[in-house]
């Protein structure tokens, strides 16, 4: 085997590992980010049953609020402070809003404006939230963004490689031969 047989073979070699380790992070960062979206779904879910609960039990009349089933309700905040990391404090402000939501609810003072107003800060504080880790989605896992650059460098590295030595085979021949 020449040396340029050798070097060709050693470039192709570099550019199969490098696609092999793309392909590794690809399908580890894939099921990452299929967790990450699930995890959108749920939240957006569970946040829909808070404020459907909080507007039906608002609209009940006074004397029938204290006794509202509240089940749906905790049940669904309970998940949305169960999925925070306890360590970061991105979702405190929302958990509060749902907070202050229950006792306005249970204290029967609240009418429906004041928890629209609740509920509307609830909305637009979650919706920047979800939209953030949408973005992250979209976006893909630090580890595959890191990974797809130096791909893209190997790539065009090897490539660069290659094409040198076609050139410095050929050089002096006019052409190059592949036999």
């Amino acid at each position: 085997m020449s040396v340029s047989a050798a070097l060709i073979a050693a470039s192709a070699a570099l550019v199969t590992a490098a696609v092999a380790f793309t392909g590794f992070l690809i399908t580890k960062d894939l099921k990452t980010t299929e967790f990450r979206q699930a995890w959108i779904n749920d939240q957006r879910c569970d946040l829909a049953v808070v404020i459907a609960e909080a507007r039906a039990i608002v609209r009940l009349p006074a004397d029938q609020r204290a006794s509202a089933d509240l089940r749906a309700f905790d049940e669904a905040a309970a998940r949305i402070a169960l999925r925070e990391n306890p360590t970061k404090k991105e979702w405190k402000q929302p958990l509060a809003t749902i907070i202050d939501i229950r006792v306005a609810l249970t204290a029967g003072t609240a009418n429906s404006t004041a928890i629209e107003r609740l509920v509307a800060s609830l909305t637009s504080d979650a919706q920047v939230l979800l939209k953030t880790e949408w973005d992250r989605v979209r976006a893909g896992e630090e580890t595959y963004q890191r990974a797809r650059k130096v791909v893209v460098a190997v790539g065009v590295g090897a490539a660069l490689l290659i094409l040198g030595l076609f050139w410095a085979i050929g050089y002096g021949k006019g052409f190059i031969i592949l036999s």
